[in-house]
């Protein structure tokens, strides 16, 4: 099920990076990120199929993994103070749709 989430997370935010990636600001991407690609792909997905504290993990690479190759970051870490920068709370957006 992982497989499927990172899959639809990966074509909803590569369809609309396609759109608008070099044409919008940074800000514009990262709420398009936080509004349209979490929910569709990652939220609503765990609903279905509640994750493990591993693949919570997992999932917050991808989402990172995403941010790092945008903001062209050398780390994981730096794509998290990214993400942190822009209010974006990996865990805790995450885990709320855990039971």
């Amino acid at each position: 099920m992982i497989d499927l989430i990172k899959k639809s997370f990966y074509r909803v935010f590569n369809a609309i990076y396609g759109k608008v990636g070099r044409l919008a600001s940074t800000d514009v991407v990262i709420e398009l990120l936080k509004t349209k690609c979490m929910p569709i792909a990652i939220i609503y997905g765990l609903d279905a199929c509640p994750a493990s504290p591993r693949h919570l993990d997992l999932l917050t690479m991808l989402l990172c993994r995403v941010v790092e190759n945008f903001f062209n970051a050398n780390s994981f870490e730096i794509a998290a103070e990214c993400l942190k920068m822009f209010g974006v709370s990996v865990k805790t957006d995450l885990s709320r749709n855990t039971c």
